[in-house]
């Protein structure tokens, strides 16, 4: 993954943003996704990034010889911080987001395996159709019979589910 500029003009004024963007191999070569579109990020505009541009550059040995006629930016101003005062600002819960997701992209792999495309918001509309239920047998010595069933899939529904290996239940279960 990498950070990628990006440059519009609106209106005849320049925007810059930024977006964080992953390689991917497709069946027709390399392509890039967006993840996320992070727009205009402090401390990544010109000043802040002044010299890290040319940073391999640095480290391989080979000093960056700038265009004789450009003037390079004045080095940024750096300052002191107090990391005892540091604090913490705008803490979200994010766990359930990223299981979420990773959930999302492993069921979409799994029907692009099955070869059932790579849609599985239909494929969760359709599943929310399955219903349990159970089934309350009173017995005459007070104790009740339980039984849990599971209502039948359509039948293109129950096909795509065979094809992912996912039985839904056909029997009822003593609980």
């Amino acid at each position: 993954m990498y950070l990628r500029r990006n440059r519009r003009k609106r209106d005849g004024e320049a925007y810059e943003y930024w977006t964080l963007v992953e390689s991917v191999r497709t069946h027709n070569g390399p392509r890039q996704r967006i993840v996320a579109m992070l727009g205009k990020l402090p401390g990544l505009d010109e000043e802040a990034r002044l010299g890290w541009e040319h940073i391999r550059e640095v480290l391989d040995g080979r000093l960056h010889q700038g265009d004789l006629l450009k003037t390079e930016p004045d080095p940024p101003q750096w300052a002191t911080v107090d990391t005892s005062r540091a604090r913490v600002e705008r803490l979200r819960r994010f766990g359930e987001v990223y299981l979420g997701l990773a959930l999302w992209r492993t069921l979409q792999q799994w029907m692009h395996g099955c070869g059932l495309g790579t849609a599985p918001r239909k494929l969760l509309e359709e599943t929310a159709e399955i219903r349990s239920l159970d089934v309350v047998l009173p017995t005459g010595a007070g104790k009740d019979i339980r039984l849990r069933t599971v209502s039948r899939p359509e039948q293109h529904l129950a096909i795509q589910l065979q094809k992912m290996e996912l039985p839904v239940p056909n029997k009822p279960k003593l609980i």
